[in-house]
């Protein structure tokens, strides 16, 4: 009994040790922050939000089947971002370059800074809101903010993982207050990445032991399912039917120039099997864990579940590209 409650005795010490200590976490947060985002500001190069901003324009100044052609896409390059190599084809929903659309009332200089503090913004309501659905000290989860690498290096290849990192969040916290249905619109809108919302359907119809958890999840996947039809609905009048299989052909079939500018960087559980069949077992037994955690974990976490599970699936080789 000694053995198991002096380790026991040992760790518990050390967390209340840690917790007595929220100054210097937020030193240590807003140190390691304030190199990654000081940096990214520093940069002076528009990476991944020539994309963004290029799709932004041709969908107000063309329409929205001009998004995904390499054309136009060039003719914005060479006009708004001359300096930028190579040219990424928009491979996001059509629904996205609504949203960026407005970005585009600025020049491309003033919208990339403006982007820049919309994923601060961001980046801070995740790590709040987190705080606030976990029980976690704000300054402990502002020190894993701070050491996240995804999110930070997005200020430098200006790309939103701290917008998804917030829906996300979002999703968690009204789901841990309650608030399934909202928490369902809000994993939908993260769709903005809907590869990593892959597995969410498998957590939310996994069946839990207890009654009330059950219900919480058919709630919290009646919210998902509408949020998703909606945006599905908005790229319909978008694109059309025919825009929309186009889409999900260039995505299958990889066929837009420079989709996988990094093919050698690849890394993750889906590419392990090169491409062959051992990546169907692969993917089953990730659907498998998560099933098991969707039984056996309360909702809030049998979704955090899904997030991680998709992430080490999919995120490596879909992060290539904006």
């Amino acid at each position: 009994m000694s053995t198991v409650a002096g380790p026991a005795r040992a760790r518990s010490g050390w967390n209340r040790s840690w917790r007595a200590r929220p100054l210097l976490q937020w030193a240590a947060a807003l140190l390691i922050g304030g190199i990654w985002i000081g940096a990214g500001f520093r940069s002076r190069t528009a990476a991944d939000f020539a994309n963004f901003y290029c799709a932004g324009e041709i969908l107000r100044e063309r329409d929205a089947a001009a998004v995904y052609q390499s054309g136009p896409m060039a003719e914005c390059y060479e006009r708004r971002f001359p300096a930028q190599e190579p040219v990424l084809p928009f491979i996001r929903p059509p629904f996205y370059a609504l949203a960026l659309a407005p970005l585009t009332a600025f020049g491309p200089e003033a919208a990339m800074w403006a982007w820049m503090v919309l994923n601060i913004a961001a980046l801070a309501a995740a790590a709040l809101l987190t705080a606030q659905a976990t029980g976690i000290e704000s300054s402990a989860v502002a020190l894993l903010a701070a050491l996240f690498f995804p999110s930070l290096y997005a200020f430098f290849n200006r790309q939103d993982a701290p917008l998804v990192a917030a829906l996300a969040a979002a999703g968690y916290a009204l789901a841990a207050r309650g608030r399934d249905r909202a928490a369902g619109l809000a994993l939908a809108a993260a769709a903005i990445k809907f590869h990593l919302l892959v597995m969410m359907p498998v957590a939310l119809l996994g069946r839990s032991r207890k009654p009330e958890a059950r219900s919480q999840k058919r709630r919290v996947l009646e919210g998902f399912l509408v949020g998703v039809g909606l945006l599905v609905a908005i790229s319909l009048v978008m694109v059309g039917p025919a825009g929309l299989l186009e889409y999900g052909r260039m995505l299958a079939l990889r066929s837009a120039p420079n989709i996988e500018i990094n093919p050698q960087r690849i890394a993750n559980l889906s590419s392990l099997g090169g491409g062959s069949w051992i990546q169907v077992p692969l993917i089953a037994l990730a659907a498998g864990a998560v099933l098991v955690a969707a039984r056996r974990l309360p909702t809030p976490e049998a979704m955090a579940a899904a997030w991680l599970t998709a992430a080490m699936l999919f995120v490596a080789s879909l992060a290539q590209v904006p």
